[in-house]
């Protein structure tokens, strides 16, 4: 396991003697700089990501000699499209080390458009003999590492050489840069080559929100020990250097620039990029074409024929696979199926990296079903939508039941949500939610108007676009809501259930690691079904249990005896056998709140207990 590794390795460090020990307390590398005044009379620079629109906000801190913010800051605001700013006053500083902090819109050099929200981006630097500091997507990778460093003793210009090579390595890039505050994308050299590789695979297939979501757990994943070991952030590194396309992000630049009025010369940076993930950059990699990505922006063509929309919705289907997979094998820690420690999974533990995956997974997918609603409604097409937002409505409901059952208190975008990024969405408690998503199911099983699409036999099972699994669904979320009589009408409309109408989460989802999907015992062969002949037998008696008072112990007995199925710890929870049969305390019903999610979106609050 990772985890124990790196305490062996940890514990292998060799003994030192204490004269030793002195002399590293004493050599260049310590952080025994004392900070000294300085004054600028002019601090300028450029704000690239692709570069940042003219109005974007710079605001400069001084850093105190703990490289903590003293109060004094500075504003300014780029000048051009170019990403250029300048500090024309003069600048008085008590300590020459300075944090930059930069936001606003910029041009996406992979969509080739500017971004439809704004990012943030940072720089750390010290101006005692520098004028220029520009701010870029290595700098603000840095800044959290160089930080951390020089809490550990390190001093500044160790901390940032170090943590420079470190991020390069991260990226199989062997080569060294200047500082990065030098490093411009117009530059034409093999420094802008890197900063456009790197640029490039961490924007690949993201929004602008998604991507300022994924850099901010990026970057306090690697200011940790120098690494990006995070198995979900590593996944997503690897499809983006696979799918890299550094001539189509060039001709993009070049145009932008040429509309400015500028000439742009882009070194081709296709050498910096590891395009077959090996970790090594070498003649073995080689530009691959895109596989149908799952974020399609709802103004593309996409949403306009019938055959887009149901590729679209395969991508759904694909993320919510993934899901599933993590949310299965948590289950099964929790119940004792599955030993956690050897699979590194502590669900005590909010870093823990599957409990993050797991939430990952789900609310990618709940933005994937509300950018098809704004692309089906938006879009103009020649067939009916209306199978197809009935489908997108009982998945919605499908994800946030479930997200309400593992989590409790959880950011909920209602379905007919107009915007598809807001990253700062208030947490729900699970009775509002099921509250909310209970119309959405029932609109589309009662309204006239609604149906769901037809799919050739192959297909079926793979989906949820049935009147019977829709059925299923609002059942269960009556029963956790305490309705039983509420879900006895949906249990007689169903009558019976063929294991053939199942709903299945395949076993072979690209980025699930393979320990959650090779035991034999815990995944089916061809899939692991969702709904079921079972499943509907398990829901029907517990529906009964619950509204007549009777059998209760032998429902949950079967509940619970079903296996590492789906549904096992929710159908206990609302039961309230579930304290029953495991020992674990009463916050333990939920699990903890992802903490890179709390540092992500702030308004957030972490569940009791953790």
């Amino acid at each position: 396991m990772r985890s124990l590794m790196n305490i062996l390795a940890r514990c292998a460090m060799p003994i030192v003697t204490s004269a030793i020990l002195m002399s590293a307390c004493s050599s260049d590398e310590s952080n025994n700089e004392t900070p000294k005044s300085v004054e600028k009379s002019n601090v300028q620079g450029t704000i690239e990501k692709g570069p940042f629109v003219q109005g974007s906000k710079v605001m400069l801190y001084e850093l105190d000699a703990n490289f903590g913010q003293t109060g004094k800051s500075f504003r300014t605001q780029t000048v051009s499209d170019l990403g250029a700013f300048s500090f024309d006053s003069p600048i008085q500083l008590s300590s020459q080390y300075v944090e930059l902090e930069t936001s606003g819109y910029f041009y996406n050099e992979v969509k080739g458009k500017l971004s439809a929200s704004q990012i943030t981006l940072n720089a750390i630097s010290d101006v005692s003999n520098r004028n220029t500091v520009n701010v870029n997507l290595i700098t603000h990778l840095e800044f959290e590492r160089v930080k951390r460093l020089i809490r550990e003793g390190k001093n500044f210009s160790t901390a940032k050489s170090q943590a420079e090579q470190e991020l390069l390595k991260s990226f199989a890039i062997t080569d060294r840069i200047s500082s990065p505050e030098d490093v411009s994308i117009t530059d034409n050299s093999k420094n802008s080559a890197i900063l456009l590789a790197i640029s490039t695979i961490l924007l690949y297939d993201k929004s602008e929100a998604e991507f300022s979501e994924f850099i901010a757990r990026l970057s306090t994943d690697f200011a940790d020990n120098g690494q990006v070991d995070n198995e979900l952030l590593l996944s997503t590194i690897a499809e983006g250097k696979k799918y890299a396309h550094p001539d189509d992000v060039i001709e993009k630049m070049k145009d932008f620039y040429e509309q400015k009025g500028v000439t742009l010369q882009c070194d081709d940076f296709s050498r910096f990029i590891d395009f077959n993930g090996d970790g090594v950059i070498d003649d073995n990699d080689d530009e691959e074409d895109d596989e149908p990505v799952p974020y399609i922006d709802p103004t593309t063509e996409s949403f306009r024929t019938e055959a887009g929309v149901r590729e679209y919705l395969a991508a759904i289907y694909t993320q919510i696979a993934k899901f599933e997979a993590y949310q299965l094998i948590l289950e099964a820690v929790r119940l004792g199926r599955i030993d956690g420690t050897e699979y590194d999974i502590d669900l005590s533990d909010p870093s823990d990296k599957t409990i993050l995956q797991a939430w990952t997974t789900a609310y990618t997918a709940a933005r994937q079903i509300n950018a098809l609603n704004l692309g089906l409604r938006y879009s103009t097409q020649s067939f009916n939508i209306n199978p197809y937002m009935a489908e997108a409505q009982c998945l919605h409901a499908f994800i946030y039941y479930n997200l309400a059952v593992l989590w409790g208190n959880v950011p909920f975008i209602p379905f007919h949500y107009m915007q598809n990024n807001d990253t700062q969405i208030p947490q729900s408690d699970q009775r509002t939610i099921l509250e909310s998503i209970s119309p959405e199911v029932e609109e589309c099983l009662n309204s006239s108007r609604m149906s769901f699409p037809t799919y050739s036999d192959s297909e079926a099972p793979f989906h949820l676009a049935s009147v019977k699994k829709a059925c299923m669904l609002m059942a269960e979320i009556q029963l956790t809501l305490y309705y039983p009589y509420g879900a006895d009408q949906w249990i007689d409309r169903i009558g019976s259930f063929e294991n053939e109408d199942r709903f299945l989460v395949a076993n072979d989802i690209a980025g699930v690691p393979s320990y959650y999907t090779t035991n034999a015992t815990f995944y089916r062969q061809g899939g692991q079904p969702i709904y079921d002949s079972d499943y509907f037998q398990r829901l029907s008696d517990e529906t009964i249990a619950f509204r007549e008072h009777v059998n209760e112990p032998v429902v949950a007995d079967h509940w619970y005896y079903a296996f590492n199925q789906y549904g096992i710890w929710a159908a206990l929870k609302r039961m309230g056998w579930i304290q029953e049969f495991m020992e674990c305390q009463s916050h333990e019903l939920l699990l903890p709140i992802p903490t890179q999610e709390l540092q992500t979106n702030p308004i957030l609050r972490q569940n009791p207990g953790y």
